[in-house]
């Protein structure tokens, strides 16, 4: 190696590195908060959007030592509109539902699985798919903002931002049952504040009726894509422990969106 071609190597290796330098100092001097809640209200969510959601869970339940365990998938395909949410439930699924039903008829203690997700599966969860930049925003209404901090999310530079969520965001009712409750929501955006992907962590835990104790812990995490003017949950996963009255459960439930062409 010459010695000119020796210098231009050690001035691009120095470029190289101030450039990521200056990449994460100005990661770090950026005001995260303010980039996020302006990249959301510029995400006005009205252009229409069609999705093939795709469901599955698990599900595991011990009650008084008797195990019930169960595993059920289903397809939908989603559009919104103009004048609304369409929900199409295809034929295949209709009669899984159908045969379920009848079974149930038959033996109270026939499995429930698919009408279960279908009931959890419900309007609101599925606008929220594709309205998440609304649901980021009401989240961030209720939380309080802890830290900002250079991260990476899926190999590409990204700003994690902390928050809590205070035990107010439970009804008043449900509060004086509970004695532990510890909530974080952590959100990677980008260099221009859009949303990267979520994760919230919840753990929960009291008594009822002065004899029954309870811990619920719950995470949520969500990835996210901005599509024209809406940001939308490509994939979301979740996890739940729970265990109370003699009664302990395990749950996952995952979900995974594709993109379908728009309509003409």
């Amino acid at each position: 190696m010459g010695p000119l071609l020796a210098i231009r190597r050690a001035g691009l290796r120095a470029v190289l590195v101030g450039s990521c330098g200056l990449l994460a100092a100005s990661l770090v001097r950026a005001d995260g908060l303010a980039d996020l809640q302006s990249a959301l209200g510029r995400l006005k969510e009205q252009q229409a959007v069609r999705a093939q959601l795709e469901i599955s869970s698990y599900r595991r339940q011990v009650d008084d030592g008797v195990v019930d365990e169960a595993n059920v998938s289903l397809t939908l395909l989603l559009a919104m509109r103009a004048s609304g949410l369409s929900v199409h439930y295809g034929p295949e699924l209709l009669a899984r539902q159908i045969a379920e039903a009848l079974a149930v008829s038959k033996d109270a203690e026939a499995r429930q699985a698919l009408s279960n997700l279908l009931r959890e599966t419900g309007t609101a969860s599925l606008v929220e798919v594709l309205t998440a930049a609304q649901v980021l925003s009401r989240s961030l209404g209720t939380a309080v903002f802890r830290a900002e901090a250079v991260d990476d999310w899926a190999g590409k530079p990204a700003r994690r931002l902390s928050f809590e969520i205070p035990a107010r965001v439970l009804p008043r009712k449900d509060r004086k049952y509970v004695k532990d409750f510890r909530t974080s929501l952590d959100v990677w955006i980008d260099a221009e504040g859009m949303p990267l992907a979520s994760t919230l962590r919840s753990k929960v835990a009291g008594r009822a009726f002065l004899v029954v104790s309870f811990e619920r812990e719950l995470e949520q995490q969500r990835s996210y894509a901005v599509v024209d003017d809406r940001l939308i949950v490509m994939r979301a996963e979740e996890r739940t422990r729970a265990s109370g009255a003699g009664s302990q459960l395990e749950s996952r439930t995952l979900k995974v969106l594709n993109l379908l062409a728009p309509e003409r």
